[in-house]
């Protein structure tokens, strides 16, 4: 079985496109879990803050 030119052009192209789709998911889950561990972080810093001023203020 050979392929013409064309063909394995059409299936690098193929390749390619799902390569592009597969590296960009992965950037996007890096993308979101590396936000979410800031909110996170974020928001355990504003709640310390939060208390601290509460043991200040009772005081």
């Amino acid at each position: 079985m050979r392929l013409a030119f064309g063909q394995i052009l059409v299936l690098l192209v193929i390749l390619a496109v799902i390569a592009a789709i597969i590296v960009g998911a992965i950037f996007g889950v890096i993308k979101l879990v590396k936000s979410t561990k800031r909110c996170e972080a974020d928001r355990k810093e504003m709640l310390d803050l939060m208390r601290k001023q509460n043991r200040h203020g009772s005081e």
